[in-house]
């Protein structure tokens, strides 16, 4: 009977392993109201959403921003993925003559993971602006560091100095649009921002440390044999 019981909490395990969440997705409306979302050996939970800063005049909401969690391949880190439902742009355009307008979202959250986030890179995607003189920001900002992207056109950069299993990451997404000379109606706008945290290489004890190791084992084994006879 004991022997069946384990075999029943065995199967039990493997089959909630199974169905363990490969990733965390939704609008950020949905994932707010959902609390913490589990997956792989990492976890997420975001915790705020604004754009009171807008000054566009439909800005987009909590349900029209979808984010996606996700693991870096190699189980290394997490993948933070922001988007627009429906395959749509995050955008500032038509600029009123003489002035600018933009379009401002701050997003937090909180990522944990089992060991030691070490590096950030911040990615925009699908990045454009016309005239020139219109952009867009993206930065993301944890306790330990600051990242920034200013652009015209896709983007990419990265720091190093995070040491912490649990990083709380505060990010803003902004775009600006000018009117140029001649009522040149300004627009900016990007498809993806992208935020990758990634750990460090797992310590491997060195060849001397496992010689040492088996050195130590060996004369333990002797000294019992010994004992024995």
């Amino acid at each position: 009977m004991k022997r069946a019981g384990w075999l029943l909490f065995l199967a039990g395990s493997i089959s909630w392993a199974s169905f363990a969440s490969a990733l965390c997705t939704g609008t950020l409306e949905q994932v707010i109201s959902s609390g913490i979302c589990n997956f792989d050996d990492y976890s997420i939970q975001v915790n705020s959403f604004s754009n009171i800063y807008s000054t566009i005049a439909d800005p987009l909401t909590a349900s029209d921003i979808l984010l996606t969690a996700s693991a870096v391949p190699g189980n290394i880190g997490v993948s933070i993925n922001l988007s627009v439902v429906n395959n749509g742009q995050f955008t500032a355009s038509t600029a009123p003559p003489g002035n600018f307008i933009n379009a401002e979202y701050q997003i937090g959250y909180t990522i944990t993971g089992p060991s030691f986030f070490q590096d950030e890179t911040l990615t925009v995607d699908g990045g454009s602006v016309n005239p020139p003189i219109s952009g867009y920001w993206a930065d993301a900002y944890t306790s330990q560091q600051g990242l920034g992207v200013f652009g015209f056109g896709d983007q990419s950069q990265s720091l190093s100095g995070l040491y912490s299993k649990t990083l709380d990451i505060s990010e803003t997404l902004m775009l600006n649009a000018f009117t140029a000379q001649n009522n040149i109606a300004g627009a900016a706008q990007f498809s993806t921002v992208t935020d990758q945290f990634t750990t460090g290489a797992v310590d491997v004890p060195e060849p001397i440390a496992f010689l040492l190791c088996g050195s130590g084992l060996l004369a333990l084994g002797a000294v019992r044999y010994r004992r024995r006879r």
